[in-house]
């Protein structure tokens, strides 16, 4: 059974759903930030932004990846790429719902906004769901403390929000 950083891995290099043509190296990072989202749901149009703050914030960390992942069907590609367009996400975009299920499960209903901190090996952590009250600075603050975590090779939530993600 792969990774779920192998998933992701290979998912952005096979994705033509939106980023443009990158090679497997230029994708992959020590620690890969996913943040899963769909155009029907109004958290997730509020964290878009955030996830960009993020991918700026740690921009000059060749080891950490940012990557939004659009659950969106593939004939809602079109849609889901101007949606993160509008809301300025130049993070690379995956219009996949399969990575998703290769973190959590194949389910009836995909539960979003739902991030994932990935270590290419150990795994790593999730936070499901959105605060209510979050803004962009502390959205960075909470995902840098668990990246930080994963780059230590821990899976301690840094926060009550986050759990070690189990792969399923």
């Amino acid at each position: 059974m792969r990774t779920a950083a192998a998933a992701i891995v290979v998912a952005l290099a096979a994705s033509t759903a939106g980023a443009k043509s990158s090679s497997l190296a230029s994708l992959q990072g020590d620690v890969t930030v996913v943040a899963f989202w769909a155009t029907t749901c109004a958290p997730c149009r509020k964290e878009l932004p955030f996830v960009e703050a993020l991918r700026q914030a740690v921009a000059g960390d060749a080891r950490v990846r940012v990557v939004a992942v659009s659950i969106d069907s593939p004939g809602d590609a079109a849609r889901a790429r101007k949606m993160a367009h509008d809301l300025g996400l130049k993070a690379p975009l995956l219009v996949d719902q399969s990575v998703y299920e290769e973190l959590f499960g194949a389910t009836d209903e995909a539960r979003v906004p739902r991030l994932a901190v990935i270590d290419r090996n150990r795994g790593g952590l999730e936070r499901l769901g959105a605060r209510v009250h979050e803004d962009a600075d502390g959205f960075v603050r909470e995902v840098t403390a668990a990246i930080a975590a994963v780059k230590a090779g821990t899976t301690e939530p840094p926060t009550p929000i986050w759990q070690p993600l189990t792969h399923r």
